[in-house]
């Protein structure tokens, strides 16, 4: 009896940590540039569901970019379509594509200290440009080169909720067995 009680307690656990939302993506991610950027990388985050463009939110980013370490993304107010940076040079949207070609034309903005700005975008899916502009200056430097991403295997907190329900579930199987075979 206490064991029905017990599965039917952790079930129900179970039942509802699965049906929290999905959490965001982290994304590993790397430039490499022929010009005045020679390379960047770090990390992104997306959110968790579809936009009305088909991809995803950016919502966070981390890295560097020749060495000049990033301070955060800036967001896109009209999400998932394109605006216009706060210094005026750029038009970003700030999606994430889960395919070939990781963003769009007006990709991602992003800025480092000093109120610099980066706009990393796809010309297609091998074709990749990164340029800064910084107040008062206009574009100071850009580079075309290859972007390479990578989804980093973090399991969400719904994914660890089931496996250690199922662990205690097997273990209290498996105790059940074990005092059934002494008695």
């Amino acid at each position: 009896m206490k064991l029905n009680t017990l599965l039917i307690g952790a079930s129900a656990a179970v039942l509802s940590f699965a049906a929290l939302p999905a959490q965001a993506a982290v994304y590993l991610w790397t430039y490499s540039g022929v010009g005045d950027i020679t390379s960047a990388s770090g990390t992104f985050t997306t959110s968790n569901t579809l936009n009305g463009a088909g991809g995803y939110d950016v919502v966070g980013i981390t890295g560097q970019v020749d060495g000049d370490i990033l301070t955060g993304m800036i967001a896109n107010p009209n999400q998932p379509n394109t605006s216009t940076s706060p210094l005026g040079l750029f038009y970003y949207d700030n999606n994430f594509f889960a395919g070939a070609q990781s963003f769009s034309g007006p990709g991602l903005l992003f800025t480092s200290g000093g109120g610099v700005e980066y706009n990393l975008w796809a010309d297609s899916a091998t074709a990749y440009q990164l340029w800064r502009g910084a107040p008062g200056q206009g574009y100071t430097d850009r580079s075309t080169g290859t972007f390479a991403v990578q989804a980093l295997g973090v399991p969400e907190p719904a994914t660890w909720t089931l496996m250690i329900a199922g662990f205690g579930m097997v273990g209290a199987l498996l105790r059940r067995r074990q005092a059934a075979t002494l008695a």
